[in-house]
């Protein structure tokens, strides 16, 4: 995952919008949001990240009233995506019913993430540690990723897969990730956002 680069909130919506449809509009932002689930938790979690940024004045009139809206939309979306955590852009959820995610993950640009995904920290002594995940990654609908684990570039964590270690770049993984079914695939991403 690409630490350094500082993108604008509008980078990450437009980034975002991208993964959904292949291009972006304002019209086409206000159309997602009115008809989209699974997009308007992720508009929010933008929003509030770039609320908590603002002055300590104009952070507290817009952030509780975003970090409801988000709380609310993440209700109807069936999900637990907390507005705190750190992902990328061209962030696709699919579906999203059941979507658990911690707070102290990290995501990578263009992944796609699908229903009943949990997204986990673990303890371990004092500490939790949460998975990060690579760059275009698709975790498929009821994978687990638990704990410290790195989740690489390109990889696929198949439907219902339980990972509790490192997933290797480009590879797909079933089951649980000490099976290893394919490596040196082109990632599968529909519409990448050009991060370049």
């Amino acid at each position: 995952m690409e630490k350094d680069k500082n993108y604008t909130t509008h980078d990450l919506i437009k980034a975002d919008m991208w993964r959904y449809h292949g291009r972006y509009s304002m019209t086409l932002l206000l159309k997602t949001f009115i008809t989209s689930r699974t997009f308007r938790p992720v508009l929010t979690l933008r929003l509030c990240q770039a609320a908590n940024t603002l002055s300590p004045f104009l952070k507290i009139i817009t952030l509780p009233p975003l970090v409801i809206l988000h709380r609310w939309f993440q209700n109807g979306g069936g999900m637990d995506i907390p507005w705190k955590c750190n992902i990328g852009p061209g962030f696709r959820i699919t579906h999203g019913w059941g979507l658990v995610v911690h707070d102290d993950v990290v995501i990578g640009s263009n992944v796609t993430v699908f229903h009943g995904v949990t997204i986990g920290s673990k303890r371990k002594g004092d500490l939790l540690v949460a998975p990060i995940i690579g760059n275009d990654v698709v975790l498929s609908a009821g994978s687990i990723i638990i704990g410290e684990v790195n989740v690489g570039n390109g990889a696929i964590v198949g439907a219902g897969a339980i990972v509790v270690k490192d997933v290797a770049a480009s590879s797909v993984v079933v089951s649980d990730s000490s099976k290893e079914i394919l490596t040196g695939i082109e990632p599968r991403v529909s519409y990448p956002f050009p991060i370049n």
